[in-house]
């Protein structure tokens, strides 16, 4: 039953999802820069690959300097999902989940 719903996707969508994706994520980068980022840029620092090819398409993770994670997080919570650390740390500790 999975498998025909998968195999009905239309393969222009499996295309373009991450594509838009990639846009939006793009879209709200710019836009943490512009505001968060100070005159010269500096403020934000975009973690991960710099290679769009290496990136995935639904995440952006970003460090505002002089701001606190919890103060940032409280502020966004209406509008977009964010955490301040990896989902799977618990404690400090990654814990693996059987799959």
């Amino acid at each position: 039953m999975m498998w025909q719903a998968i195999s009905a996707y239309p393969l222009t969508e499996v295309k373009e999802l991450p594509e838009y994706m990639a846009k939006l994520r793009d879209t709200l980068q710019a836009k943490v820069l512009l505001k968060l980022g100070g005159e010269d840029g500096m403020g934000v620092r975009v973690n991960g690959p710099v290679d769009d090819a290496k990136r995935l398409p639904n995440t952006l993770s970003v460090g505002v300097r002089g701001l606190s994670a919890s103060v940032l997080l409280a502020e966004l919570s209406e509008q977009v999902a964010a955490s301040a650390g990896a989902a799977c740390h618990t404690a400090g500790r990654c814990r693996l989940t059987p799959g």
